[in-house]
């Protein structure tokens, strides 16, 4: 196995499930919740800065950061067999290094740094200019489908019907990881819908008053109950993300 091609992983989206950017932001903001006014301005300057500089601010740890089971254990046997692995990713240089140093299965790192925003044809040259012009890429979105093209072989991994076709279009298929079905029970558990039940009260007025038979105040009492389960589902979702890093470690909420 030590002659097969280098694989070549993408971070967001593919080897993690979330987006280290957006972690980031949510960590730097919980530090420092007025740089919220600086974000548009550090944008304006290019992502690659933006992405720099949140990451210098944001104290990123990798620690806790979920990862795809099943693409992970097919790294961890493509490296036993003597496979050169490799991380490319847009996302900011300590960034990956984090994760990659957390890992320790890659062999090179190729990130977002200088200026230079690692997406795609930007990422398609560094791999060129790296790895070589022969590589297997593991990729998730439409971002990758360049990289993809290139490639001689590819892993797909939770990419949409329409991204996998085109991906796998031409190209020996390594590996495919489905996305996980949609199964509704994930977000009625998610918004926290059984708490909907306390806004029942607001028909409590319409009950004293016996004015059922008022369809005005009846829609009326239906939009406020429905406004106010949405703001607190929102309510619920906001604080999920905020408190993100210490459920994860959290022995029962790690598994929500």
């Amino acid at each position: 196995m030590s002659n097969a091609l280098p694989l070549v992983v993408d971070l967001d989206g593919t080897l993690t499930p979330t987006d280290t950017l957006l972690e980031s932001i949510l960590q730097l903001l919980r530090r420092s919740p007025w740089d919220v006014f600086a974000l548009p301005l550090w944008l304006l300057r290019g992502r690659a800065f933006f992405k720099a500089t949140i990451a210098e601010r944001c104290a990123f740890s990798a620690e806790l950061l979920p990862l795809r089971e099943g693409l992970l254990e097919h790294l961890r046997v493509q490296k036993s067999l003597g496979r050169r692995l490799v991380l490319a990713t847009a996302a900011d240089r300590r960034i990956a290094d984090a994760v990659a140093t957390r890992l320790g299965l890659f062999d090179q790192v190729l990130a977002s740094e200088h200026g230079v925003n690692l997406k795609g044809r930007h990422k398609l040259a560094a791999i060129q200019a790296q790895v070589g012009a022969d590589f297997t890429y593991a990729g998730d979105s439409a971002a990758d489908l360049p990289i993809w093209k290139a490639a001689r072989s590819v892993i797909v991994v939770d990419a949409s019907p329409a991204v996998s076709r085109e991906a796998s279009a031409g190209n020996p298929v390594e590996l495919v990881i489905e996305p996980a079905p949609f199964t509704p029970r994930l977000w009625v558990r998610q918004l926290r819908v059984h708490q909907w039940a306390k806004n029942i009260l607001l028909f409590v007025p319409l009950l004293t008053s016996f004015a059922f038979a008022d369809l005005v105040r009846v829609a009326h009492s239906a939009l406020a109950f429905a406004a106010f389960s949405l703001a607190a589902s929102a309510t619920y979702v906001f604080n999920d993300l905020w408190d993100l890093d210490s459920d994860r470690a959290h022995p029962r909420k790690k598994n929500r």
